[in-house]
């Protein structure tokens, strides 16, 4: 997620300042890896589930239980990501929707 799209996501100027100080204060290498992550939720979210899966879009932001669950099961059945390797992809949503 993009600086810009993060405090996009806030309402009022004490939620952007808020955002702003978050993004700052994370290392370079995990906001690219947040902002990968994310980017391919919003996608799933968007795009997959009606593309591959026939269903009606979800919201990414707040995102329920179930859209984070549907996201997993996609993922593991992709051959890129393993069952092991899905708490990345985990903490990536988990840290957007806390910011």
């Amino acid at each position: 997620m993009t600086r810009r799209a993060l405090i996009d996501c806030t309402l009022g100027p004490l939620q952007r300042h808020a955002a702003r100080l978050l993004w700052a204060g994370r290392r370079e290498s995990t906001k690219v890896s947040y902002s990968g992550k994310w980017r391919r939720f919003v996608d799933f979210c968007t795009i997959t589930l009606p593309s591959e899966y026939g269903m009606h879009p979800r919201q990414a932001l707040p995102a329920s239980m179930s859209t984070v669950f549907l996201y997993l099961s996609h993922l593991s059945q992709e051959v890129k990501v393993r069952e092991g390797s899905l708490n990345p992809y985990l903490a990536a949503i988990n840290q957007i929707h806390q910011d």
